[in-house]
């Protein structure tokens, strides 16, 4: 099943509307076929989703030990700038 079509207005520069009939014929296709299609690729490309998501480096794996001994050292170091 087809997704449902909007009728929208564009000003595009007179040379751009050029290359873009161009293409279209080069490819069989009508100008706003075309255009369907480039605006359709470039938002895929450019889903927020498809954004790496951030890496974080938090060091070396800690033993229970070591959590516990940073912990009290950040703890010990926050009371001490009151």
């Amino acid at each position: 099943m087809s997704e449902q079509q909007r009728k929208t207005t564009t000003y595009l520069r007179e040379t751009d509307i050029w290359r873009l009939d161009a293409l279209a014929r080069k490819q069989g296709l009508t100008r706003a076929e075309l255009l369907r299609r480039i605006v359709s690729e470039y938002v895929e490309d450019h889903r927020p989703e498809k954004e790496p998501l951030p890496v974080f480096d938090l060091g070396e794996p800690m033993s229970v030990a070591e959590q516990e001994r940073a912990l009290t050292e950040a703890l010990e170091r926050k009371a001490g700038r009151r």
